[in-house]
This record gives structure tokens, sequence and C-alpha cells, in this order.
């Protein structure tokens, strides 16, 4: 009997779990479902992946055996010191930051979460401690973009390496989204660091416009109406007096934080689809799976722009496979995909969340009777 390859590839459950755990608790219990139905015909393959939001800092862990490095930065309120850790891998002589747990919502309160009033110089922070950090050596810092708080474009970041912004009278102004409409000219010099900065990206939109950072993200930050207004013209403002000339180039994600990395430090962006391709190594060259069983926390129009379990479903699009979503909740119908909503067994949303695990047993309890028969 020919032997079906399984693949399991989830990204995070957001308020849940990450993927990684994810990933082995799905291996788990398909394994413990599939030996139980005396099926024995399969291998599983377990591939959590990251599009660069929460959890990508355990992923490369996961894929690099990577150590940790702890250090102190400023909080995006800037009032307070916020201990994070970086994934070292000594093979690759490269560091990877996970910028939600620096910038993420995960890190700001609910009573904090005001993008006007929140910038990223902790990340600039962080990386100012890794270029002054000698006893490792790093040739390359790899940075995920997804999941931050903050909208800024990078200037908070900026500011630790020295930028400096003045109002028309060329008094200084503070880094924080609610001035730059303030701005009249700025002093930037790029920094000469001793590493390469690579900058995975969570989603493929535009800086500017409907689909840009302010318009599509800036409210699930704590954003209102009024305030996405002030941000987008903050963001033209500030590319206008920094002499931008293709502003269509740049990158959305992180709420212009990509686009900082592009602009002001020459960084090399890579689309979290090519990131899972080339460096965690899933791609129909590589593998060929029978089944494919991938999800994340939410699946809505947001996940359509070439993000997490939309990108392995996309790479796996051979009608052959069959493609399985568990997901805690779907916004969205998906064609050729069979979607599990971990949500339907549970009275609340609240209560899916809490017991994940439980509903994560039923889903695979589902899909173990649905898809393999012994």
């Amino acid at each position: 009997m020919t032997e079906k390859l399984i693949l399991v590839a989830p990204n995070s459950y957001k308020e849940c779990t990450d993927s990684v755990s994810a990933a082995n608790l799905i291996t788990s219990l398909l394994d413990k479902n599939l030996r139980k139905k005396a099926i024995s015909n399969f291998k599983i393959i377990t591939k959590p992946i990251s599009d660069g939001g929460d959890g990508f800092a355990k992923v490369c862990s996961f894929y690099h055996n990577t150590d940790k490095m702890k250090f102190d930065i400023l909080t995006p309120w800037g009032k307070d010191k916020l201990t994070v850790k970086v994934e070292y891998s000594e093979r690759n002589k490269t560091v990877y930051i996970e910028s939600a747990s620096v910038l993420g919502l995960k890190v700001i309160p609910q009573n904090k979460r005001n993008p006007l009033r929140l910038n990223s110089f902790g990340l600039g922070e962080l990386l100012l401690n890794l270029e002054k950090f000698e006893q490792k050596e790093i040739e390359k810092v790899v940075i995920g973009i997804g999941g931050t708080g903050t909208s800024d474009l990078g200037i908070g970041m900026c500011s630790a390496f020295g930028m400096k912004l003045f109002d028309k009278h060329g008094k200084p102004v503070e880094p924080y989204p609610v001035n730059f409409s303030k701005v009249n000219s700025l002093k930037w010099e790029k920094p000469a660091l001793r590493f390469k900065l690579e900058v995975v990206v969570d989603v493929n939109n535009p800086l500017l416009g409907e689909k840009g950072a302010n318009r599509t993200f800036a409210e699930q930050k704590g954003a209102s109406k009024n305030d996405i207004e002030v941000l987008e013209n903050g963001f033209s403002d500030i590319l206008k007096v920094a002499g931008a000339r293709n502003e269509t180039a740049l990158s959305g994600a992180g709420g212009g934080l990509a686009a900082a990395f592009q602009f002001f430090f020459g960084a090399k962006i890579i689309l979290a689809r090519d990131f899972i391709r080339n460096e965690l190594g899933i791609s129909k060259k590589s593998l060929e799976p029978d089944v494919l069983i991938t999800g994340e926390g939410k699946v809505d129009e947001q996940t359509l722009m070439d993000k997490g379990s939309m990108i392995i479903i996309n790479e796996f699009s051979d009608p052959e496979c069959k493609k399985i979503l568990v997901v805690g909740q779907s916004k969205t119908v998906l064609e050729n995909v069979y979607t599990v909503e971990l949500s339907k067994y549970f009275s609340s949303v609240q209560e899916s969340i809490s017991r994940f695990e439980v509903g994560m047993e039923l889903a695979i309890r589902e899909i173990s009777e649905r898809f393999f028969v012994s």
C-alpha cells in the first residue's frame, strides 16, 4: 500500500499558542487517531511556519537550533523598560528578532494602545545593543515584521540611531506620529552596521492608500478614524521631507517599519512566501504531500494578502493534494479547502481560546474520520 505523506504546517494561533507548539500538538493528535484506526501507511512531516509575525523567533529557533540572548530596551510608550529575547544561530552567525515581542500588541497594555503616541525606538535600541555586542560574531540580523502595535514609519527606530526632527522654527520635534505634521526638516545619516539587515514581511501591501499600513491595520492597533487620517498625512509629510521619490515601492508592513528599513537603512525585504520556501524549506520543489494541514487563529481578508496559512495553501495548489485548514474563526470561504473552525465546538469564542487543546483534539478527530479510512 502506498505511503501517504502528511504535511503539518500551521501558523501561530493568536492568544492560544505559537506555531511550533501547534504543529507538535496536531502531529501528536493525528498520529494517535490514525494508529487507533489501525492506519499505518502514512508519514507525518512537521513544519511549523511563520510569516514574520507572532511566533517568528520560536520558528527560527526550531529550524536553526538557536541560543537566546536578552536585552533591556525602552517600551513603545517610552517610559518603562522591557526585557526582550532574540535568537542567535552560531552556525549561521545570524540573530533573529521578532518585532511583535518588541513592539507588538502583546507587550502594549490596553490603556496604552494609541499609535499616535507610540514609537519604535526600542527596536532601534535593540539593534544598537547588537551592534555593540562583541561576545558573538554577528553577520546578519533577520527581523520578522508582523503583529506590531506601532505605526510610526520606523521614525522612532531611526531616532535611536541619531535621526533628528525639526519644525519650521528649527526646534526639535519628538519622534511620535502625533507630531509628524510639524516636521519641516530632518537630519539623518545612514549607519554603517557590522551586520546585514534582512526584513521578513507578513503582508505584501503598499505603505500609503486604502490598502496601506494605516487604513488597513491602524484601527486594530487602537487608532480612531481621525487618528488614521493623522497617521496617513504624517507619513506623507515625513516622506516628503526625507526626499522619498518612489513611495509606491515602499512596504506597508509593520506600520511602516519595513519601509523605514528599506528607505533609511537599505535593508533587504523578504516576502513571507519566499522566507517559508527558502529559509524553512517548505515548497512544492522539496515536498509533495498527499494531505496538507495548516491553520491559524483567524482567516479573513487580511489572510488573503499572502499571509501565513494562505501562503502554504497556494504553494501546494495541486488538486491531488487534499488541503485542510484548522482555524479559530473563518471570515471568508476558500475554494478547494476543507475548513474546520474550532469555535464551532464551543459556546463562545473566548471558550474556544481557553480550551484550545480540546478544540484541536475534536478537529483532528473530525479530520481523521473524514480523510483517512482504514
